[in-house]
């Protein structure tokens, strides 16, 4: 029947083709050879059965991939299974997929059947992204292989204020965290994003704890370390040892100068007591006092650290008055000091404490520079401290000594003062005992005489020469020497210029008074440092001269220091120069240097004169211009020594005082008799 359908349909079909004519084209198929084709073709397929094959022997895939086997010609069921599941694996349908880099066998069972496809699969790679996420930094990329672990690196990105934490596939932080030098397995080419935490912010003060020191407060940031300070804070007595968490030490101990990591907390200064000295005028600590006695942190002054107690009268002094100055501040000797007030203020000399209080001890620098730490042992290495023995002696019929008179300036009156000319005709005169100048030191420490300090009033200099108004001791020598001396003298040598006579030197000073057996009675006028105080000292005692010498000064510590420290200065005598009332302890200090008082005679009264023989200082007067019974009266009464304006008036003086002394000498043998 089915047979018969079949030619039907190409009878049919034939029959369409001729109507439309396509049939003069084609050679005609007739109907009954089309059926006999058609009935021989299915004579061959039920003759010859069709092979059942797999459509791939070989398969490649990337790691995640997929692709379809099947068989070819199969009508029965098949069975698939893959001999590596790790390697690629296979659903029922033949859909096999690259799980990871390896090879695997497919085998598709059909009947009693088998069919094999070797499938190959290649690990894919991917990108892995690090993003700052606001952070410092470019973007880092890591190139990974699909399924296998990654390590991320151990270093994240930088933000200023924040630390790093991890990363996330997130903007916002959200999802599975991925941490710093951590193995993880990605599928596919991943961003991760920087995450952060905002750091904390940590104060640290730092206290005084009742010493000096203002109070520090440091910032720390979460994560940083601070370097705690290894100075700013002392006490007196005592030195800075650490910094402790609790005021009396308890606490935990952090060491000075090192660095930690704190958080908000107050670390309090911690102080170690030092052990009492032998010196304890030498202990010295960088702070001040004021005027009310009470402590306060300084940069430019040291106090010591402790009391000094005066259980008898006491010397202080410095051993460098060009370069320091010297304080002291007195105390009741109670077991709490209350404060009595300034022993002496601020002073380039000298202190005499007096007995039964205690003392604070001061000392700063000359121009008031700051003093740094490391300066202050040999700062304190200056301080002296020395027990005075205080005597006295009864005025009453004490014997006295000859007046001795002593040309100012040379014969000042007659000839250029201060010149090898005026020096030698003072020498020539019978009653001069000595010969008083001035020394200076030039820019280079030569000693020159010369009593102003410029050369404009007595050298022939010109008023628009470049050291006109230049002080002395800022030119040097060589150029010194090279000015004439200009007279000043009126009716006598006003403006006269000596060819001859130049700016003396203190050789040619004591040369001249070594010939004429004069004392050189020499003022310490313009000395400026102590090489050139020491210079002095030495030409003294190269000319053979130190006991032929007085020093006299308006600055007692240059004085103080040619007998306490500068080599040769002991056997020298000298005399301190005022011009007001000295007290007792004036007079104390002099004879505890072995100094005289060398003073105005318009304030000297006979009290002083009789204090001075109280105490046996020399006393000396300044400066005689004309006879004068008032100073006739003072040289009766004690006065040691007179210093003349003019050479010429020592005979006559000899007479008044002889005169004077014949009276009082007549007076007492009556009131004797």
């Amino acid at each position: 029947m089915k047979k018969r359908k079949d030619i039907k349909k190409l009878l049919l079909a034939s029959a369409v083709l001729l109507t439309f004519g396509i049939g003069q084209q084609l050679e005609p198929l007739q109907p009954v050879h089309a059926a006999r084709q058609v009935k021989k073709s299915r004579k061959a397929k039920k003759g010859k059965k069709a092979k059942v094959s797999i459509n791939k022997k070989k398969l490649s895939l990337l790691q995640g991939k997929t692709a379809r086997l099947y068989l070819k010609n199969s009508k029965k069921k098949t069975t698939w299974r893959s001999s590596n599941k790790k390697v690629a694996t296979v659903s029922s349908k033949g859909k096999v997929k690259a799980v990871k880099a390896g090879a695997a066998k497919i085998t598709a069972k059909n009947g009693k059947k088998s069919y094999a496809c070797m499938v190959k699969v290649t690990a894919a790679k991917g990108t892995l992204t690090f993003a700052s996420n606001d952070g410092s930094g470019r973007r880092q990329k890591k190139i990974f292989t699909l399924g296998k672990k990654v390590t991320l690196p151990k270093t994240g990105f930088n933000r200023e204020g924040y630390k790093f934490l991890n990363y996330t596939v997130a903007t916002n932080g959200k999802g599975k965290k991925y941490r710093l030098g951590k193995a993880y397995t990605f599928k596919k080419s991943t961003t991760l994003w920087a995450q952060y935490r905002k750091l904390e912010n940590y104060t640290i003060q730092i206290a005084a704890n009742q010493g000096f020191g203002k109070n520090i407060t440091l910032h720390e940031l979460e994560g940083d370390k601070i370097t705690l300070p290894e100075t700013g804070f002392s006490k007196p007595g005592y030195v800075l040892d650490s910094f402790n968490t609790q005021a009396d030490g308890s606490g935990k101990k952090y060491d000075l100068g090192a660095s930690y990591a704190l958080k908000d907390v107050t670390l309090y200064a911690q102080y170690r007591k030092l052990p009492a000295s032998e010196k304890p005028e030498r202990d010295l600590g960088l702070w001040g006092l004021d005027s009310a006695g009470n402590f306060y942190q300084s940069k430019n002054e040291l106090t010591t650290v402790d009391y000094i107690k005066a259980d008898q009268t006491k010397y202080l002094a410095l051993d460098n008055y060009f370069d320091y100055q010297i304080k002291a501040l007195k105390y009741r000797d109670d077991e709490k000091p209350s404060y009595v007030g300034l022993q002496a203020n601020w002073s380039k000399q000298g202190i005499i404490l007096d007995p039964g209080y205690k003392y604070l001890i001061m000392v700063r620098k000359s121009n008031q520079a700051a003093i740094e730490e490391s300066e202050i042992a040999d700062i304190a290495k200056l301080v002296r401290l020395e027990n005075v023995d205080v005597k006295t002696q009864s005025t009453s019929g004490l014997a006295k000594t000859a007046v001795k008179f002593i040309a100012h300036r040379g014969y000042s009156t007659k000839y250029p003062e201060n010149t090898t000319l005026a020096f030698e005709k003072a020498g020539e005169e019978a009653g001069v005992w000595g010969i008083e100048t001035d020394v200076d030191n030039t820019s280079d420490n030569k000693l020159v005489i010369m009593h102003d300090n410029t050369l404009a009033r007595t050298t022939n200099i010109s008023a628009d020469d470049p050291n006109y108004r230049k002080n002395i001791n800022d030119i040097p020598f060589d150029q010194v020497e090279n000015y004439k001396i200009k007279g000043v003298l009126d009716g006598v040598d006003k403006d006269k210029v000596y060819e001859d006579l130049r700016v003396p030197t203190l050789r040619q000073y004591l040369e001249i008074c070594k010939k004429y057996g004069k004392e050189a009675f020499l003022e310490l006028k313009y000395i400026n440092n102590m090489e050139a105080l020491k210079e002095v000292v030495k030409e003294i005692n190269e000319a053979g001269m130190q006991k032929q010498t007085t020093l006299i000064s308006f600055n007692i510590g240059e004085l103080e220091e040619v007998r306490n420290v500068i080599p040769g200065g002991k056997e020298i005598a000298m005399m301190g120069i005022y011009n007001r009332h000295l007290t007792d302890n004036d007079y104390i200090f002099l004879s505890h240097l072995k100094a005289g008082a060398d003073c105005n005679k318009d304030t000297t009264t006979l009290d002083d004169i009789l204090a001075a023989r109280k105490y046996g200082v020399d006393y000396g007067i300044w400066t005689v211009y004309q006879n004068d019974d008032a100073v006739a009266d003072m040289i009766k009464n004690g006065v040691d020594k007179v210093t003349l304006n003019d050479a010429g008036l020592i005979e006559s003086m000899s007479a008044i005082v002889n005169k004077m002394s014949a009276i009082v000498n007549k007076m007492s043998a009556i009131v004797n008799n």
